[in-house]
């Protein structure tokens, strides 16, 4: 039976021996069916959250957020942090271009990202420092 939809399948359609589908329903460890698999499979998750409507809901609260920071970003670092930022702009680009299942996010998290990374935590914040846990 499957642990999720609770489905009950036949060893014979899931075409494993009968062997096999003894050990399977005298097993301990959970079993999911292909279905259930490539439903969650779908499913969005970005860090704790998921599903597109937890992470909109965050993304647009952020970047409402951000759009009332006052105007003190640094510059885009160079060497090793910039090109893991540039990297990630281009994946989260890459995301909205592709029609993957991120493409309706995709943007608005480029417009978060960006003025999250250069953010200045403080004004007397260095730009050596920023590049530094940026490179981390």
């Amino acid at each position: 039976m499957c642990d999720t939809c609770q489905t009950w399948f036949h060893g014979s359609c899931l075409l494993i021996s009968d062997e096999e589908y003894d050990d399977l329903r005298s097993s301990e460890n959970s079993w999911i069916c292909v279905g259930c698999k490539s439903e969650n499979s779908n499913q969005l998750k970005w860090g704790a959250l998921k599903g597109e409507k937890a992470i909109e809901q965050v993304v647009k609260a952020t970047y409402m957020e951000i759009t009332k920071w006052k105007k003190n970003l640094f510059t885009l670092p160079r060497g090793k942090a910039g090109i893991h930022f540039i990297n990630e702009v281009a994946r989260l680009i890459y995301l909205f271009t592709d029609q993957t299942v991120w493409s309706e996010l995709a943007l608005s998290m480029i417009h978060v990202f960006i003025p999250l990374m250069l953010q200045k935590p403080s004004a007397n914040s260095k730009a050596k420092n920023n590049a530094k846990f940026l490179a981390s």
